[in-house]
């Protein structure tokens, strides 16, 4: 086992990094349009 994972970890590395891939994109695009649409009141700004 350890020596097919040492010949083929690129193969493994690419099954892991599609879908971690696709995921982080969503959630990367979720959080943009979460941004735009509630822009951070900046609390340095100051109200007191």
């Amino acid at each position: 086992m350890v020596g097919w994972f040492r010949r083929n970890w690129w193969m493994f590395f690419a099954v892991l990094a599609g879908p971690a891939l696709a995921i982080l994109s969503l959630l990367l695009v979720r959080w943009l349009r979460i941004a735009d649409e509630q822009p951070r009141e900046l609390p340095e700004e100051g109200e007191s």
